[in-house]
């Protein structure tokens, strides 16, 4: 059996972190090395990385000064011994026979990448039943990753966490250093740089959604990285897939709009700073590359109250939020 590196990025998540450990030393495959990566935790999580490294001789600990998770990763693939690459976020857990699964279908089908599905439900169990497997070649693969915009519906995404990587895809690729997003600023290039890719609709991974998660985080700044993090993955993308341009340029605006949806900012003054007045004026110029039959009709005029009015849009956008909460 080949080696799995498995790379945990740990900062500051105690009251997880057993759980995520404990989902990984328990897989059914048993060929893997676990690399927790401590990124200067302040609380209890480096203590729990040496208890756990005590009791696993598969786990090896990573201390490092705090330079986020992006440094967390790269610091982990510069030491990976296997000949592939898993990542499972601390505050996550995944399925016992996540990797065993997804090392079969990567064999069998001679693979680069194999991608299966998620949960975010708060009370879940893992039933692995009959999946479907979908193949796909390297055209094929980044038409899909850049449909998941369209209705928000994911299915080739951009998480680094939900897939099994042959390492020789990260020779030249790193996560972007002190960049929030950065997975939709890397993702695309392991896809790109890939003959063959697996998609399973199989549920193995566990995303706990926190409070406190980059998600949720509403600095400006962080705002900012997502769409500094598109225009890398769409330039890149533009320039290596010509023909695909249409279907780029729609992914690029909706990815922009969905930026603004994230915003959670009414701030005139942010809003009419120089960065989000080249962002609007990009979204109004472009919009005209979005299909919009492949839409939803809230979706449509959700999109023509941005366009027409960006205050009034985020004014509405809170409200529909409250309610969804309620």
């Amino acid at each position: 059996m080949d080696l799995i590196s498995i790379i945990v990025p740990v900062y500051n998540v105690e009251a997880y972190l057993k759980r995520c450990i404990e989902s990984i030393i328990n897989q059914t495959y048993k060929d893997i090395e676990i690399i927790l990566v401590d990124d200067g935790s302040t609380d209890n999580s480096s203590k729990i990385c040496d208890e756990y490294k005590n009791k696993d001789k598969r786990i090896k600990v990573i201390h490092k000064e705090n330079n986020g998770l992006s440094s967390a990763r790269n610091v982990g693939l510069d030491i990976a011994k296997g000949k592939y690459i898993g990542f499972v976020d601390s505050d996550d857990y995944i399925s016992p026979n996540m990797y065993e699964i997804l090392y079969k279908e990567l064999i069998n089908n001679k693979a680069d990448i194999v991608v299966c599905n998620f949960d975010r439900k708060e009370d879940f169990n893992f039933v692995i039943n009959n999946y479907k497997v979908k193949k796909l070649n390297n055209i094929s693969v980044i038409k899909e990753n850049i449909k998941n915009n369209i209705n928000y519906n994911i299915y080739i995404d951009d998480y680094a966490w939900n897939k099994l990587y042959k390492k020789e895809l990260f020779k030249n690729v790193r996560y972007p250093i002190r960049k929030y997003f950065e997975d939709i600023g890397t993702t695309f290039k392991l896809l790109s740089n890939s003959k063959k890719v697996i998609y399973i609709d199989c549920i193995l991974y566990k995303y706990i959604k926190r409070t406190n998660s980059i998600l949720g985080n509403p600095n400006i700044n962080v705002r900012k990285d997502r769409f500094d993090m598109i225009d890398l993955k769409c330039n890149y993308l533009l320039e290596k897939y010509p023909k695909l341009k249409k279907e780029i340029m729609q992914y690029y605006v909706l990815s922009y709009i969905e930026s603004y949806r994230l915003l959670k900012h009414t701030n005139k003054n942010i809003l009419n700073s120089t960065f989000f007045i080249n962002k609007y004026k990009f979204i109004k110029e472009n919009y005209k590359y979005v299909n919009k039959k492949e839409l939803t009709l809230s979706n449509i005029l959700i999109h023509k109250l941005l366009l027409f009015n960006k205050y009034l849009y985020f004014k509405v956008a809170i409200v529909l939020n409250y309610i969804r909460k309620v």
